[in-house]
């Protein structure tokens, strides 16, 4: 606990007060205060030690509760202990720590991050939770250590270091010094790395320090035939830039409405879609003809919707004919989100793709009765009925409830026959897994298969198993994954709490999904 003082005779009381409190004479009103506000060594003690006992607990909620305890005593030796805490076998509990190690600016947590409790750790996912935590750190972190953890041996580890890096260059919290060097050392990740992922965000993280060489890197990224992280990175990098037709990179661009890659196309819709022109509107609105993915054409529809405040669907025609009459001066009139028309609306499940899978949350809560006997699981096995009802023969789907891990029905999409369909329902209505309910893990099972380009998961919006626990965390880190993906995530939440409710709206916004609502109880 530290206490700020305002002048040397309040100083000179407290240093008078540690040495002897007893004989320390404070004579005036103002002192007297002052008396009363010092902190008592005595029980900052007992409460450093009550914490320590929580914390070495066998409850992960006792452990959870004494991190943010720690976390607001303060102090060496509590921070020391919340470093310790992102090694905890609880998610919830490393968790907790890495959003308060985040938080910090103490020279103890910086230390403890770059070293053997964090960056230079053995295990993977301490060293992932620290360069994450360090790219909201509240001090500057010297550029030799983010060049050091950008040759990480995992994948995901510089990844993160990347995205660490973006975040902090964005807010201009990185020091001057040894730009150059770490720059370099971006450019590196971006020409060598073995992983196209590390790749992409290696250019967004030099797009972030405002790279001299940008534009020219953009240009080659967007060509890029083998890496289409690669080319959905630029178009994310294009669609922030002004929306002027010269720029080569821009103008280059249009032509990934044609890409092999639904992830690719689906990020050129939104690229066009932000920059906002009478062009790129009628490209968009020539791609409803040729467009294969049902997902895609309600991408187009959407942004065609929210540019013009028209209520077309599907059908090209009439959009064709609006961005024909469009002069070329022509901008959009923006509309705010509550008036903005969306997707359609459909009775249960949302069924927008022709490429999907459904995540069904089988934690404990999906058993629990109503007043009327039914269950959370009977709904969703009505609901689950009506929306293989709607799936279109030529369609793909899957099925994937979820405890501590994934249940798939099948490894992969299948095609949704009739015959398949009433199979997929009596295995799912037959199905009685329960447990905990891991939905990174699930969510990381259904993107394994590269044809899905939409989950609807159905859940409680409490996340009970896994590595991942804090939403918070959570959908920081989808959202930032799904940049290069463009997965459409469409969420049904089943009596979640109102607390809940606005994270999983933020990654079905941010996606382009949709969001709904259920009450039982």
């Amino acid at each position: 606990m530290q206490l700020r003082w305002g002048g040397g005779e309040e100083r000179k009381a407290e240093q008078n007060f540690e040495s002897n409190p007893q004989e320390t004479p404070l004579k005036s009103g103002r002192c007297s205060q002052l008396w009363n506000s010092i902190p008592d060594r005595r029980s900052t003690k007992k409460e450093l030690e009550e914490l320590r006992r929580k914390f070495n607990d066998s409850d992960p909620s006792k452990r959870r509760t004494a991190v943010n305890g720690l976390a607001r005593l303060g102090g060496d030796d509590a921070w020391s202990m919340i470093l310790e805490a992102l090694a905890d076998a609880d998610g919830r509990v490393a968790d907790q720590a890495q959003l308060r190690l985040g938080e910090s600016a103490s020279p103890v947590v910086l230390k403890g991050l770059l070293g053997r409790q964090g960056l230079r750790a053995k295990d993977d996912w301490i060293r992932r939770r620290s360069a994450e935590a360090l790219g909201r750190f509240q001090s500057a972190v010297e550029l030799s250590a983010w060049i050091r953890a950008l040759g990480d041996s995992e994948e995901t580890v510089r990844s993160t270091v990347c995205w660490s890096i973006e975040r902090l260059a964005e807010r201009s919290a990185l020091p001057d010094d040894e730009k150059g060097k770490l720059k370099a050392a971006l450019c590196k990740r971006l020409e060598h790395d073995r992983e196209p992922a590390v790749r992409a965000r290696a250019l967004f993280a030099l797009a972030a320090m405002q790279c001299e060489e940008l534009d020219e890197l953009l240009l080659r990224a967007l060509k890029d035939s083998r890496r289409p992280e690669l080319r959905c990175a630029a178009l994310l990098l294009v669609s922030g830039q002004s929306s002027s037709e010269s720029s080569p990179a821009q103008s280059f661009a249009r032509q990934l409405l044609r890409d092999p890659e639904p992830s690719v196309r689906a990020a050129c819709i939104g690229m066009l879609g932000a920059c906002g022109n009478a062009a790129d509107m009628l490209a968009l609105a020539g791609t409803l003809s040729s467009e294969e993915r049902l997902r895609l054409r309600w991408r187009v529809v959407s942004v065609l919707r929210r540019n013009s405040g028209l209520r077309y669907g599907l059908n090209p025609r009439p959009w064709q004919a609006w961005a024909a009459r469009l002069p070329d001066d022509w901008r959009p009139v923006p509309i705010r989100r509550d008036d903005e028309i969306g997707s359609e609306v459909f009775d249960g499940l949302p069924v927008l793709s022709d490429r999907l899978s459904f995540l069904v949350d089988f934690s404990g809560s999906l058993w629990n009765a109503r007043e009327d006997g039914l269950t959370r699981k009977q709904f969703a096995d009505r609901e689950l009925e009506r929306a293989l009802g709607k799936l279109a023969d030529a369609s793909k789907f899957n099925l994937v409830p979820y405890t501590g891990e994934p249940h798939p029905w099948r490894d992969e999409l299948q095609v949704g026959r009739p015959k398949l369909k009433k199979e997929a329902l009596h295995w799912f209505q037959s199905n009685r897994e329960s447990g905990q309910g891991n939905v990174c893990a699930a969510i990381a099972e259904a993107l394994g298969d590269p044809l899905v380009d939409s989950l609807v998961i159905m859940t409680d919006g409490a996340p009970t198993g896994g590595r991942r626990w804090n939403l918070e965390l959570m959908m920081d880190e989808l959202i930032e994954a799904n940049r290069l993906r463009c997965i459409a995530f469409d969420i049904v939440l089943v009596d979640a709490p109102g607390g809940l409710v606005r994270h999983w709206r933020r990654l079905a916004d941010s996606s382009g999904g949709e969001l709904a609502e259920v009450q039982m109880e």
